[in-house]
């Protein structure tokens, strides 16, 4: 993007880890363990400035326009129930991030770092024991059914995330101003258009998950509440460590400490349930 390779792009924010730092963690990615559901990341974005706060860290590489959303993702692919801590001692199990870090550090697992396309294989042979990769949707596609009996519930290590739309200063500086603002809302509609395609292919790639077999697993109050308290603890010693992160880190806290507060409003049970 930089060197004008690229005009366009969205990318994972944890894949420019390498120059940014673990700020990038919590820059809407996906894998941030108890994080923001897509929903909270596309509020942060457009509602608290999140997209100013990701242009400020982005500043000598390309303007941040927008973001495409994603869903929450399945806790796991497995052969045996993952539902409590002591589940994943010793476990195999592949993961990246920080919910990956996070794994090996407080729960014992033996954290495999595999790309998308080798985990097929990898489960068929043992190289792993179990995963976690991405919404249903997706997983489905990838033919996981096949080679896991179980699937986990919910996706408390990856609730939901946007990636960020990226383009390249010169092209975009070049645009008449009309046709950056014209780019600029149409990043805003595909936000919600494409959290809302993946949610509802999501919820039909269930359904197929249901009818060929596959088990379902849910993951412990306790460990979702565990994994919560690890997951801040880990952020707020990356916020001690790094200014980036904690610059990130302090305005996600301000904006979800309001954003929040209208959780109770939203009803448990609808006539849909």
């Amino acid at each position: 993007m930089k060197d004008g390779i690229l005009d366009l792009a969205t990318i994972a924010t944890s894949m420019d880890m390498g120059r940014l730092g673990p700020a990038t963690y919590i820059m809407t990615s996906s894998g941030l363990p108890a994080g923001p559901s897509t929903i909270d990341c596309v509020a942060w974005l457009y509602q608290g400035d999140g997209i100013s706060v990701l242009n400020d860290a982005y500043s000598d590489y390309c303007y941040i326009i927008g973001a495409a959303s994603g869903a929450a993702e399945l806790f796991c692919h497995s052969n045996k129930p993952l539902e409590t801590a002591a589940d994943f001692k010793g476990l195999k199990f592949r993961a990246l991030g920080l919910w990956g870090e996070l794994l090996a550090k407080h729960y014992e697992a033996s954290v495999v770092e595999l790309p998308g396309d080798e985990l097929y294989s990898a489960m068929e042979r043992g190289v792993i024991d179990a995963f976690e990769y991405g919404p249903p949707e997706t997983n489905w596609a990838q033919g996981f059914q096949e080679i896991g009996e179980y699937i986990g519930l919910p996706g408390v290590q990856s609730p939901g995330y946007a990636k960020p739309v990226l383009v390249n200063k010169q092209w975009f500086d070049k645009l008449p101003a009309d046709l950056q603002e014209l780019l600029r809302n149409e990043c805003g509609t595909m936000a919600l258009e494409s959290y809302g395609r993946i949610r509802y292919e999501s919820a039909l790639a269930m359904k197929k998950f249901e009818d060929y077999g596959t088990k379902i697993c849910y993951v412990s109050d306790e460990f979702q509440r565990d994994i919560a308290a690890k997951s801040r603890a880990m952020c707020e010693d990356f916020a001690a460590q790094d200014a980036l992160f904690n610059t990130v880190w302090q305005h996600q806290l301000a904006f979800f400490g309001v954003w929040r507060s209208t959780s109770p409003i939203t009803p448990a049970y609808t006539i849909f349930d």
